[in-house]
């Protein structure tokens, strides 16, 4: 299977989007990073899918890892797993 280069993608469940949508932010602007291309859709579970593109596969990956994320275009079982908490990077004490 063939992965989108540079691409992180995040299933979120509605309920979460809000909050889940601001700690990317949050992430994206203590990083630094702005991705070259965001998008959100919904899924056929009544799931919100969050997919960024950026210009390095490296910070892709970590963005990946911070919130749980799979590779673009993927269609694996821990692609479908829904998130309903901030990355352990961004909550709070």
């Amino acid at each position: 299977m063939r992965f989108a280069v540079g691409v992180a993608e995040v299933r979120v469940t509605r309920a979460a989007f809000g909050d889940i949508l601001g700690a990317m932010r949050e992430w994206l602007d203590r990083n630094d990073r702005r991705p070259a291309h965001f998008e959100t859709t919904a899924d056929d579970g009544g799931g919100i899918i969050i997919k960024l593109r950026f210009n390095s596969d490296d910070l892709a990956e970590i963005f990946r890892q911070a919130f749980g994320g799979s590779y673009g275009g993927a269609r694996r079982t821990s692609a479908r797993q829904e998130t309903t908490a901030e990355p352990e990077t961004t909550r709070r004490p």
